[in-house]
């Protein structure tokens, strides 16, 4: 409950900053969220909503065919949604706004989405949850609605949070292990020493001194 409260008070004070139009104060807040929180997701939403006014608001004096032009470069250099400013999917969405129904601009994003759905799903097919992740949480950057891929991102954190759990509990074992032999190790050389002196001594014919 505390938890849940303190979230609540974190995306309540993101908003306030967010209307204040201090948005990187805004992020800080929505971004302390955890990811098992009930207000994760609204959160998130409101992250991707700043990522995308911040960048569309610096091509508002662009006209179509600049928009266009660039958009397609980054497209055809794979720059779907990085780096910030500079990629096609922005630039895409900027078109959009000057004309809602282009067709082109259209189609690119929803190649662009086929590309991280696609590669999350081959990766999630494979159990490879991190790589999976990676392209889901991207494709959520495009599309939030979409309840499939949203339960695979799920899926997926579980995933991966279970075998960072596994790996540190690896690791401290290991670390166990090694202690042990060490001592093992001390222990067989302590061993190897007394059977040296006491070899020593018999030779030297000192046996009642053992």
């Amino acid at each position: 409950v505390l938890w849940d409260r303190l979230d609540y008070f974190r995306l309540t004070l993101g908003h306030r900053l967010e209307k204040a139009d201090k948005l990187q104060q805004a992020v800080r807040q929505y971004s302390a969220i955890k990811e098992d929180s009930i207000y994760y997701e609204e959160a998130h939403k409101a992250i991707r909503r700043i990522w995308l006014a911040h960048q569309q608001s610096s091509r508002q004096d662009q006209t179509l065919v600049q928009l266009l032009k660039e958009a397609d470069a980054h497209f055809q250099a794979q720059q779907y949604l990085k780096p910030v400013n500079q990629n096609a999917f922005v630039l895409y969405r900027a078109v959009l706004t000057l004309e809602p129904d282009h067709a082109l601009a259209l189609e690119r994003i929803s190649q662009i989405k086929d590309f991280y759905r696609e590669n999350g799903e081959k990766y999630f097919s494979e159990k490879k949850w991190a790589k999976a992740l990676s392209f889901f949480e991207r494709y959520y950057l495009i599309d939030t609605d979409n309840k499939q891929v949203n339960d695979k991102v799920k899926i997926c954190r579980e995933k991966v949070s279970h075998g960072r759990a596994l790996a540190k509990k690896s690791k401290s074992s290991l670390k166990k292990r090694s202690r042990r032999k060490s001592k093992a190790e001390r222990q067989r050389e302590e061993a190897e020493k007394k059977e040296e002196i006491k070899r020593l001594l018999e030779e030297s014919g000192t046996e009642s001194s053992w």
